[in-house]
């Protein structure tokens, strides 16, 4: 009897409407009045997650005999008025109680990559075992959900920056 909901959150003032962030929503829809349980709001200017316009970037898994699953979704956050964001994977655990939890925020940026491109965009994420795995252009790496989401490893793709030339 549980629904998720991700959207954005706006405010309109003097005609015009300015997103405030990116909001996860847990419903109780057991009953006939559908009711929130539960909200995380991520606070950030025109952020928003592509998994509102792309199923396919919304990832769950269950693990046997739990009372929750996880759930993780990719959000851009922008900063510094517009002119620097970044991108990471959100993971959450959904408890069937109705409550929400933010558990990690899984990137591809480190000391190795210090600034953001938008080839390190997570685009995707797989669970196998005990290990998630999030899919950039440019890389996989690999973290440990039983050892609170501890980066792991990492494999390194076609460096897709290389395939383009730039001119002066």
């Amino acid at each position: 009897g549980l629904m998720l909901g991700v959207g954005r959150e706006a405010v309109t003032a003097d005609g015009w409407t300015r997103f405030t962030g990116v909001k996860i929503s847990l419903y109780d829809t057991a009953g006939d009045d559908p009711f929130v349980t539960d909200s995380y709001f991520l606070e950030s200017q025109y952020s928003y997650s592509p998994v509102t316009y792309d199923h396919k970037a919304f990832m769950y898994f269950a693990p046997e005999g739990a009372d929750y699953w996880y759930f993780a979704i990719p959000i851009y956050e922008y900063f510094d008025d517009y002119s620097s964001y970044s991108q990471s994977m959100y993971v959450f655990k959904a408890h069937f109680d109705g409550d929400l939890e933010f558990v990690a925020k899984l990137t591809h940026n480190d000391e190795t990559t210090p600034y953001y491109y938008y080839y390190d965009s997570i685009e995707r994420s797989v669970v196998i075992g005990t290990h998630i795995y999030t899919v950039s252009y440019t890389e996989i790496r690999m973290f440990d959900m039983a050892n609170e989401f501890a980066f792991v490893a990492r494999t390194e793709l076609n460096d897709i920056q290389d395939r383009y030339y730039w001119i002066d």
